[in-house]
């Protein structure tokens, strides 16, 4: 790079040193002065200059520009020894007394490709004109608590903001067709960042899980399948849909209003009408905003400003020079029980990538029958590979009913981290095992409650589901000691044990006595979340139980299909 290509900065820097050299030239017109000298206090001001710019990259460069400089006023060849050993002294002052003193906050770079990152501080009128050229299809109100979180991802997160911005080739492109597909506004595309930062594997403490954070509960309720071997929470495609529907039920449930439908899928639709109805009946976001969870207080606001902060990302320098895409893929179909790495191995794939591309599957085993199919993503480029060499990639390297068996052994304990939920006012046990996907039962007996009723303050333990919404007592069993005697499993025993071990899953998944095609009623259950939970519509249910009204009782047994 030649000198007069240099970034202004050299320029600056070789000028500083133009002006510091002056009491040495007195022979130089322009840096006469009343007594030929500058100030102590100007030397220690201009050095502190110099000290402050933000890079020194290539020393070398800035002296052959201060030779320059002084070439042009006052050529070389016309100067007396006397003046060349001046301009010399100098140079080696500069050297001594500047250029290798920095202040010691600063960073000093010798290449020439570094990166500056310029952090701009629009005005709050700048940033007000920016949000209502806004093409929003949802309204998005401005104010200070939004201002503070659009700071927070434009200056103090921007590393947060850079990998959302690096993300966003990857599932974007899911949202926004699902999103136009269910007639819902685009923008709430950016919901995903702030529930899962767009992490489709991101699981909360409270057993939330998948880019959307449904509950195991909730996601059932909207057709999202969970057992030992899958988790369609997890599911980018699946979960997305199901996001879609919960949305669009919510905004209907409240009329319409984007900002409370938002709140409510941050806390739950029933904390949204406590907090109406505490608030006196007032129906709006920030009308109820001091009655609302301190969560669900920030939810909306930080949403706002992360539309602000995508949408406007060039404008704050959050450019994203190294994105990451999505691997292309094609769907095949495996009616086996089959290993994910043997697959990986056989097609000569990073198991990373076939675990990226089948984020849902749980034990790393696709879960394939003679009956269903499983379909599996594989990279496209070895879609060839896979038709030529079908029966070797499908064929495990144990029987179906072997890898199933081990699948079910190696389930992690049931023994998942507690948590402790304090009631708050409002709260009923229903409520509280709705929010954590359990069963009433459950929570009473894991606090040794002996009614329905609890008090506000009172702390619950609770044992979130760690997937399958299942919570059974762990025991030894002579499974257990076939798994560490280390001895191979006869097929045949194997299959014994894999049919004893699905009847007892039944079992415990259902309540006690109950028959295939019967729901007998547990405290908190409604028609609505039957109906839901068996796929079928709350009017089917009633007519098929010559039910007239939408009452239920205890005990009640509910024909299902």
């Amino acid at each position: 790079m030649s000198d007069n290509s240099q970034p202004a900065s050299f320029l600056c820097k070789a000028f500083l040193m133009l002006l510091l050299a002056a009491p040495f030239i007195s022979s130089h017109s322009f840096a006469q002065t009343s007594d030929n000298q500058i100030d102590k206090d100007r030397m220690n001001r201009l050095k502190r200059m110099s000290d402050s710019l933000s890079i020194v990259r290539n020393y070398d460069v800035a002296i052959a520009l201060f030779q320059d400089f002084m070439g042009l006023i006052y050529p070389m060849e016309t100067k007396s020894a006397g003046e060349e050993n001046d301009i010399a002294e100098a140079i080696a002052t500069i050297d001594k007394d500047l250029i290798f003193k920095p202040l010691p906050n600063v960073v000093h770079y010798e290449d020439e490709d570094v990166v500056y990152d310029y952090i701009p501080r629009p005005t709050e009128v700048l940033v007000a004109q920016r949000f209502s050229c806004l093409n929003s299809q949802m309204p998005l109100t401005l104010n200070e608590r939004v201002h503070e979180f659009i700071d927070f991802f434009t200056v103090r997160r921007r590393d947060y903001t850079m990998r959302m911005l690096a993300k966003k080739n990857i599932y974007f492109p899911i949202f926004e067709k699902y999103l136009a597909a269910y007639g819902l506004p685009d923008e709430l595309k950016y919901l995903s960042i702030i529930e899962s930062a767009l992490n489709p594997r991101a699981i909360s403490r409270a057993g939330a899980g998948g880019l959307w954070q449904f509950m195991p509960a909730t996601g059932r309720m909207y057709g999202l399948k969970q057992n030992a071997f899958i988790d369609e929470r997890f599911d980018p495609e699946k979960a997305t849909e199901a996001a879609c529907k919960y949305l669009k039920s919510l905004y209907n449930f409240f009329g319409g209003d984007w900002e409370l439908a938002l709140a409510a899928y941050n806390c739950g639709p029933g904390n949204i009408q406590k907090a109406i109805r505490r608030a006196g009946g007032k129906s709006n976001f920030w009308e109820i905003y001091n009655f609302l969870p301190k969560e669900t207080r920030a939810y909306v606001p930080i949403f706002t400003a992360v539309v602000y902060a995508m949408n406007y990302a060039e404008e704050h320098n959050l450019v994203q020079d190294q994105p990451y895409f999505a691997i292309d893929y094609d769907v095949i179909s495996i009616n086996n029980y089959v290993p994910l790495r043997h697959i990986a191995e056989k097609l000569n794939v990073c198991l990373e990538d076939l675990e990226e591309l089948n984020p849902e599957l749980k034990r790393g085993i696709v879960p394939g029958t003679a009956a269903w199919a499983y379909p599996l993503r594989i990279p496209a480029d070895r879609m060839d590979y896979f038709a030529d060499n079908y029966e070797a990639i499908v064929k495990p390297g144990k029987s179906n009913a072997q890898v199933r068996y081990v699948a079910e052994l190696t389930r992690p304990s049931r023994k998942a981290a507690v948590v402790t939920h304090k009631v708050r006012s409002g709260e009923s046990l229903s409520t509280i095992a709705q929010k954590y996907g359990v069963s009433i039962s459950n929570l009473k007996r894991w606090n040794n409650l002996s009614s329905d009723n609890i008090q506000v303050g009172k702390n619950l333990k609770v044992t979130p589901p760690t997937g399958d919404g299942e919570h059974k007592p762990v025991a030894a069993t002579s499974s257990t000691t076939v798994i560490a005697s280390n001895k191979p499993l006869p097929a045949e025993k194997s299959q014994t044990v894999v049919a004893k071990n699905t009847i007892t899953k039944n079992a415990a998944s259902q309540n006690t006595g109950n028959k295939a095609g019967v729901h007998i009623v547990d405290s908190g259950d409604t028609l609505w979340g039957i109906a839901k939970r068996y796929n079928m519509s709350v009017e089917q249910l009633k007519k098929l139980n010559n039910i007239k009204d939408n009452k239920l009782s205890l005990g009640q047994k509910i024909v299902v299909r």
